[in-house]
């Protein structure tokens, strides 16, 4: 998503000059709408590999499947940590990764069996058994994207510059996915969160909502350092780069907090979560707009 971002804010500044917003955004569209059949189709593919069939829960590992124990891409330091605190920890099928198999899924030889009674003794994994675990992690995904949409795009592109004129709120948009892309990326370099440490996510998410005062003061201001475009420059990117590690920290941290086998569920709660965000946050976005920010003549 994030180079998404920042490659579709590029390919804008290419054809500005020389393509009317009309065209601009049917190019846009026609692009998205390619990439989209793209990803069905490569999606399709991979669900026939025998190597990702023999990974799908409940399967089992067939005869001449490929090991896959290369990496195909760089593993983060943290998933190496826990590679080499879970080494004497039994493997999933082919070995592939950090992924680990519990051990109560491999009782008696039998992929599922335990799985399979704890079901039938009615501890059955359900949302509301997986919820009390997680909401609490969860809620931090849910505000950091109310904020996010609250002033983005909406707050920060009414910003305004004589000098740059229209391509001002192309560069704001530009700074932001840049900051966001950098903040998803870094908790897999700096891992400062995990399932020990997970609600000290908090602070820098107090600090995150202090963004709300500080784009309103840059819209409603009419003079002085809050209408500079270094200042809007300074918060929009900062704004960026905390949405994107605050949410992303958050979402690797949910399936930590429960058992291997309730971490499907605990994923879609955290699913839930970001896209009442995404809803929260464009409702405070109209919000501010009516109440908030001076009237346009």
């Amino acid at each position: 998503k994030g180079w998404a971002g920042v490659c579709t804010v590029l390919l804008r500044i290419i054809t500005k000059p020389t393509m009317a917003v009309e065209y601009s955004t049917m190019m846009y569209f026609a692009i998205a709408d390619v990439a989209l059949l793209l990803s069905f189709s490569l999606f399709a593919h991979m669900m026939r590999l025998p190597y990702v069939r023999a990974r799908l829960p409940g399967a089992h590992t067939p005869r001449g499947v490929p090991d896959m124990d290369v990496p195909l891409l760089r593993t983060p330091s943290f998933v190496r940590r826990r590679s080499a605190s879970d080494a004497g920890k039994p493997r999933g099928p082919g070995g592939y990764g950090s992924v680990s198999v519990n051990d109560d899924d491999t009782e008696g030889g039998t992929p599922g069996g335990a799985s399979a009674r704890r079901r039938a003794s009615g501890d059955a994994v359900t949302v509301w058994s997986v919820l009390p675990r997680v909401w609490g992690v969860a809620i931090i995904v849910f505000i950091d994207f109310v904020v996010c949409l609250g002033l983005f795009p909406g707050v920060s592109t009414s910003f305004r510059n004589d000098e740059l004129g229209s391509w001002f709120p192309v560069l704001m948009i530009l700074l932001f996915d840049t900051g966001d892309l950098v903040g998803k990326t870094l908790p897999l370099y700096v891992p400062l969160f995990d399932e020990e440490n997970a609600y000290w996510l908090y602070l820098p998410l107090c600090g995150h909502l202090c963004f709300i005062p500080l784009f309103i003061a840059g819209a409603c201001a009419t003079s002085g350092v809050l209408v500079s475009p270094w200042y809007y420059s300074a918060i929009v990117l900062a704004m960026g780069v905390s949405t994107g590690f605050i949410g992303c920290s958050a979402l690797m941290v949910v399936p930590e907090l429960v058992r291997p086998e309730e971490r499907i569920v605990a994923g879609t709660l955290d699913s839930a979560f970001l896209v009442g965000g995404l809803f929260g946050g464009s409702a405070l976005g109209v919000v501010i707009a009516e109440f908030a920010l001076p009237t346009k003549s």
